[in-house]
Parts: structure tokens; sequence; C-alpha cells
């Protein structure tokens, strides 16, 4: 026999906390609560202590042969808790009796009196049926008819309670799977803890790769999901098996302690998670539980696709809990219950693919696959009809290719259904698939896509509203299709302007992939297959204060005061600068910050020389510095024109130029620009309602916040890495420069690439840049969160780990 409410996981600080106080437990003996127990409830018999964590417990058995169980709750425990907990177990007497203990009432009718011990505390006492069985914890043997019976008596349950209707506000606790973001926050500081007590290497790959999953594929739609009231712990120590001589079967549920309000699923996922610890067929016992729920509450698909996810992060929670609390509680034998199983259960499910998992289940219930499940060709052919009709020029990302189906968000997933973290694609700025563009393109699609030749709203609106995010005298936009034809636009309206054909760029730039382009990019020019810079180039260094030519204090001056041989140079070859191109950050270069006053030097300078100022914004623009529109603010200069690309249309091709009324007018006696797609009704929207979203969910201020929370804990992982020479950037733009540690750092390519594919072998994905490829960069969409910050730490700090670069 087992007591009905004894509480193995306790209830702990809300997910904002860390701490490991947790709520004292009423302090009385088993002769007062004999006294109270018969004055209030005119019940008599032996009182038994039950093992509970935060509540007093006792067993009463009375001289009349009948079993309860007295319950006193702590004194902070919430009265909206107690009585939602009254308020489930007197629905499920009424609905499906014999399944939960029932509530006695007291002498006065009620269910749940204060009482004020002798300890002088006020404390909330409940008198409950006591469950007669086994919990099924202790059934060793779990066959399909058994794990099945555990899914119909959940189905019940959860029906029953569906009916009751949402109660006030709850607060928030760290058994609440709708709240288990907090997992996230604290994984990073309790790595070393992790490490030791995970059962393997493998598990914790396995407790990482849940946190992903669960907050790609459920976290996103957890408000789309059905609803209800939950129980919220059906671990295999509240699931009771009644004794006797037939099959063994699921009959009782206990320990309502972890009662709240959210996805029905839930209560599904918390049982397999448990359920299924020690079986060798996970998805095979998944499968009967799932089934067995099925028939007595409908499942939709989109709960069944969240299962895994689910149930993976109940194991996360376990084993975080487990070692959050070690520190001062490595002892107690109710926090670390579950903790050794759940880690082998993670390891185990690490090993399903989730796409499958989820078929599977849809098969079990009874349900058709959805229409386009089966992928039109396997990876391996993609990449042979690419290699036999593709250029071979066309580079692809990583050792072992990724066969990309689907985006939302930050998280990219692949045919098997695996989620992996993008820290890396900022051209989707909002995040991949984010409605409001989807939206706009629909709508304007649907109404009129044409030309500049007509008048039309979207141009001229988005005209007015983006010269508008820019500083004066920068007022006039022509509408193109990507950064490279913006760049182009941008050399003609130079010369055009200036009547000089020369341009001066910087050593790792990189501004468009067309011929002219090319030219002025040295990261291409003087890259792998380049020739050098035409004659009518001039390079300026790249202004690096880590490792370049000049470092220190007064490295600024140092790297401007090359404009004046570099001017002369191009003079000697025949050529006056039709323009200086320069990004504020320069990305290719290596995630590049120049030191103080550089940018402002070299755009005095090349104005002296009769060039204008282009800003290359088409990867640091649009709020991703956070602090300001475009990262060429930062440094208090206004550019001539401004060149804008990758993440205006949030992945759809629009891109733009911005630049003063006197180059316009300058440009308009040349021959006439058109472009056929520039402009067009269907790019304007998207590229609106990029802006807008960028205002509504408040982006720029996150990539501050988050940035710099990012930023900073990078530096401190650098401080016991010396392979991460440099940690630098700003908002959402970083880079990690990869070194061979010495008096002279020398550039690690190869320790970044290891470092990289780690990571992605582990569902976190990044890249390398600058000219020796040995600089990593971060640059996500601009959703990327707190939580997925955390997530991308704790995944670097077991990198460098794990491959030898940390001391």
């Amino acid at each position: 026999m087992v007591p009905v409410e004894v509480t193995i996981f306790p209830m702990g600080p809300p997910p904002t906390q860390t701490s490991t106080e947790r709520p004292q437990a009423p302090v009385l003996g088993r002769k007062e609560a004999s006294s109270i127990l018969e004055s209030i409830f005119g019940v008599t018999g032996e009182l038994t202590d039950l093992p509970s964590h935060v509540d007093r417990n006792f067993r009463v058995a009375t001289p009349e042969g009948d079993t309860f169980v007295f319950k006193v709750a702590h004194a902070a425990q919430p009265t909206v808790l107690l009585d939602l907990e009254n308020e489930a177990f007197k629905c499920l007497a009424e609905q499906v009796p014999g399944v939960a203990p029932t509530l006695c009432p007291d002498l006065q009718g009620g269910l749940a009196p204060s009482v004020t011990l002798e300890s002088g505390n006020a404390h909330r006492i409940r008198l409950l049926t006591w469950v007669d069985g086994e919990p099924l914890a202790r059934i060793s043997e779990r066959g399909p008819a058994l794990l099945r019976s555990l899914g119909q008596l959940l189905g019940r349950a959860c029906g029953a309670l569906s009916g009751l209707p949402e109660p006030a506000p709850l607060p928030a606790r760290r058994w609440d799977l709708s709240e288990a973001s907090w997992t996230f926050d604290l994984t990073p500081s309790l790595l070393d803890r992790l490490e030791r007590r995970a059962t393997s290497p493998a598990a914790l790959d396995a407790l990482q790769r849940f946190q992903l999953l669960f907050a790609a594929e459920v976290l996103p739609i957890l408000s789309e999901l059905p609803q209800g009231i939950l129980h919220g712990d059906a671990n295999d120590h509240n699931l009771i098996v009644p004794e006797g001589d037939g099959e063994p079967r699921v009959a009782g549920v206990i320990d309502f302690g972890d009662v709240t309000w959210g996805p029905r699923v839930f209560d599904l996922a918390i049982a397999c998670a448990y359920a299924i610890h020690g079986n060798d067929k996970p998805l095979e016992g998944l499968a009967e539980i799932v089934s067995g729920f099925h028939e007595s509450s409908p499942l939709t698909e989109r709960e069944l696709a969240v299962i895994l996810p689910a149930l993976g992060m109940r194991l996360v929670q376990s084993v975080v809990v487990s070692a959050s609390d070690g520190a001062d509680h490595d002892s107690d034998s109710y926090l670390r219950i579950s903790e050794a199983p759940s880690w082998r259960a993670l390891e185990k499910l690490a090993s399903l693919d989730p796409r499958h998992a989820f078929l599977h289940l849809l098969e079990a219930c009874g349900l058709p696959a959805p229409s386009g499940n089966a992928s039109a060709l396997a990876a391996g052919d993609i990449q042979e009809l690419r290699e036999r009709h593709m250029g071979p020029t066309l580079s692809i990302s990583y050792e072992r290719p990724l066969h990309i189906v689907r985006g939302r968000g930050t998280y990219l997933f692949d045919e098997g259904g695996e989620a992996y973290l993008d820290a890396v694609n900022n051209v989707c700025h909002l995040g991949h698939a984010h409605p409001a563009p989807v939206e706009a393109a629909h709508r304007q699609a649907q109404t009129l896509n044409t030309n500049t030749r007509y008048l039309h709203t979207e141009v001229v609106q988005l005209a007015e509203r983006l010269s508008g995010l820019f500083p004066d005298p920068l007022s006039v936009c022509y509408f193109v299709n990507s950064g490279s034809e913006a760049g182009e636009l941008a050399l003609r309206m130079a010369r055009a302007a200036t009547g000089q054909r020369g341009v001066i760029s910087v050593e790792g730039g990189y501004h468009g992939n067309t011929s002219a382009m090319i030219d002025v990019s040295p990261y291409k020019h003087s890259g792998p297959g380049g020739s050098g810079p035409p004659p009518w180039v001039g390079v300026l260094p790249l202004p690096d204060s880590y490792r370049g030519r000049h470092t220190g204090e007064g490295s600024g001056a140092a790297y401007a005061a090359h404009f004046t041989d570099v001017l002369e140079g191009l003079g000697a070859r025949g050529f006056a600068p039709a323009a200086l191109f320069a990004e504020a950050l320069i990305g290719c270069g290596g995630q590049i910050v120049p030191p103080p006053g550089w940018l402002a030097s070299v755009y005095s300078q090349a104005r002296a020389s009769g060039a204008v100022c282009v800003a290359d914004e088409v990867q640091v623009g649009f709020g991703r510095v956070g602090s300001h529109w475009w990262a060429f603010e930062r440094e208090g200069v206004v550019p001539d024109i401004v060149t804008l690309g990758k993440p205006m249309g949030n992945g759809h091709p629009v891109a733009a130029v911005v630049t003063t009324p006197a180059i316009a007018r300058a440009f308009d006696p040349t021959m006439e620009y058109f472009n056929t797609f520039g402009g067009n009704p269907v790019s304007c929207a998207v590229a609106g309602a990029v802006l807008d979203t960028i205002e509504q969910e408040g982006l720029r201020e996150r990539a501050v916040k988050v940035g710099a929370w990012l930023k900073q804990e990078l530096e401190a992982l650098a401080e016991t890495t010396p392979a991460m020479g440099d940690v630098r950037g700003a908002g959402m733009y970083l880079g990690i420069e990869w070194v061979i540690p010495g008096d002279s750092p020398q550039p690690d390519a190869t320790g970044a690439e290891r470092v990289i594919s780690h990571l992605r072998e582990r569902g976190i994905l990044l890249s390398t840049d600058g000219p020796q490829h040995n600089v990593i960069k971060i640059k996500p969409p601009l959703s990327f969160n707190m939580r997925e910050a955390h997530i991308l730490c704790s995944a670097l700090r077991r990198a460098v780990r794990a491959l030898g670069f940390s001391q």
C-alpha cells in the first residue's frame, strides 16, 4: 500500500528564482495532529508519518478499518492552488469516481479549513480517502496492456478536468512544464554540476537536444494547444496499480500538489516521461500510452507532434532541479529519486527521430500522416543532383550537409524533425517564416504586383517611412533586389555626382557578387581565386586593433593615417576617388569593430579628396546593433549614400539605396535608371511589414539587452579559454576570434572549424568568417532571446571543454 499524498517532487521556487530555499514544512507531532483531526473532522485513529517535502502528511488508520490521509499544507501555500486542487478532487469524484482521492468534509461541512498550530502559524488542513495499490514505480514489468491502461486512465481524468473553467492566474512553479524556460536560464551556471551527475556525455547532449526541441516546437504554439486543468505530475510514483490476481492496470492517480492550468497533452507527456523508464523500446511504450489516452480523449495532430519534445523537457526539469538543489540536498532521496533514471531515459530517447516518432504516434492513434509528409528527395539524392546540375563554386555548409525543410523563429528543422538553433542567419531578420512579412506578401500579391512605371502607394509609403529613419540630408530612396544591386547603383551615383571613377575600400570588405562589386571587395578580389584589386581601387588596411598592424590606444588615428598613402597610390595610377565604400562594422573582415575615430577620420579625408562616402549597411542595418537603426550612427558620422539589403525583406529579395537630394539630382541627367522588380508592390509591402515588426516587437531593444548579456558571458568564458583571443561586436552582431595562444596569437581556422562542427552536431548553427576564417560569427535573427542566449552559452562552454580549449 502507498500513501495518497506523498510529495515525491516538491514544489520549488518560481522559474525566475535559482534559490534552493523552499517553504518551511509545518511543525507538529502526531499528538497535536490527532487532536486537530478529532476536533475538526471527528475522526480518531492511529497516525503514521508519511513522507512529504513541504507539507506534513499522516496516514490515519481508524478503529473501524477505514484509512485516510491527513494533510497539513505549508503556511506559504497560495490559497488559489489549494482551491484549484480541491476543485479537481471534486470534479474527478463526480465524473470518474475511484480514480483519485476524495475530499472528506469537516464537521462543519468545509473541505479545507484553516487551523492555528501550537507553533503559532495558520495552516490549511484536509482529510482525503486512501487509494489502495502499488505505485507504478514498483512495477518492473510494464507490458503493453499496463501502459495502455495508464493512457486510458489519464485520458478519462483529463476529459473530466477539461470541463472546469480556467482559474485565476496561478503563481509560477518550477515543476509547471509550461514554465520550463527557467531551466534554460539556469543550465549555464549548473554546467559543472550537471556534467558530474549525468550518466554519460551523451545524456548531457540529450538534455540540450530536448531543450532545443521544446523551445523550437512547443513554446511557440503553447497557447494554441487545447488547454485544461492538469494534474501536473503524473509520474510513476503517483500512478497506482491495484493489487490483485488479474492483469496489472493503472487505476488511480494521487498527489495533486502540482495541479495547474495548461496544455492538456502535458499530463500525457509527463506520464510518458516516467512510465518508459527502463523500457528498451521506448517508442513502442509511448505508442501504447498515447493510443490509450487517445481512446478516452482524442488528440489532435498538433498535440501528438509535441509529445516527444514535452516528455523530454520533463526529464530535463527533473535533472536540472536535482542539480540546482544538489549543493544543499545531495542526501535528500526525494530530490534525487528520479534523477539517474531520468538521465538514462534522456540518453535513450535521444536516439529517436522526432519526425519518425510523430508519425509512429499518428499511426498508433489511427490517424493519417499529414499531407506532403514524404520528402520528394532524400538528402543524398539532393546532393547528387546539386553536384550534377548546379555550379561547383556554390559552397555548402558543414562536412555533413544539413537537409533543412522548414524554419520557425530562431530555429531550423531538418527532414527528421531535429531542431537547430540558428545563431548565424542575419537574413531572416525577424525570424524564419515570421507571419508578418509572409502575410503582407500574400495579401499584396493577390491584389497587384507591377513596377515603378505606375503609381502605387506601397512604394511611396515605404520610401517616406524608410527615409524617415535616416539623419538629414539622407532622404531619397531607390529600390532594388539585393545588396549587390544596391552597391552597383551606389557606385553609379558616386561617379555621376563626382565625375571621378576610383574607389577606396577597406581590406576584408565585401560589398556584393557582381563584377564591379567584386572589384571593390578585397575579401573577394584578394581572396582565393581573386586577382587582386583593379587599378581604379585603393585598399585601406583592415582597422583591426586586436591582431592588426596597429593595436592599443591611438590605433584609430594610426589606421586612418594610411588614407594618404592609398589616395596617392590611386592618383599615381591615374584615378581620383569617386567613393569610399566602408562598413561601420566590418563583417567578412572578421566582425571587426574599428577603433574609435577611424571611420570619422576616413570620411573626412574621403570628402576632402572629392569622394562621397558610401555606408554599406547590408549586414549590420535595420537595428542589428540595437542602439541605433544603422551601425554608422554609432560613430557619429552621416554618409552620402547608404546601401541596404539582406534583412530588409526577412528573406524576400528587396534592397535599397538611400541618398541625398543633391546626389539624386546629379544622377538624374545620366541614362535612365529602371529596375523591373525594384520597388514592386509585393516587395515594398514585405519591407514595410519588416519595419512594423521591428518596432512592434521591440527587436532593437532586444538586440541591446540580449547582445550585451551574451557578449558579457562570452568574455567571461574567454577568460578561461585562451583560444578565444578576442570577443567583439555590438548588439546582435558578435564575433569570437579563435587563435593559437601565445605572445603573438596566430589565427586558428582549424580550431574554429572544430568548434563549429561540434556545435552543429549538437543542434547549434554558427559559421566562420574573416580573412583567415578563424572568427566565429554570431548574428542570429533578432527574435533571438535570452532563452536562446543561454542555450548558446551552455553549448559553447561544453564545446571548449570537450575539445580541450579551456584551461
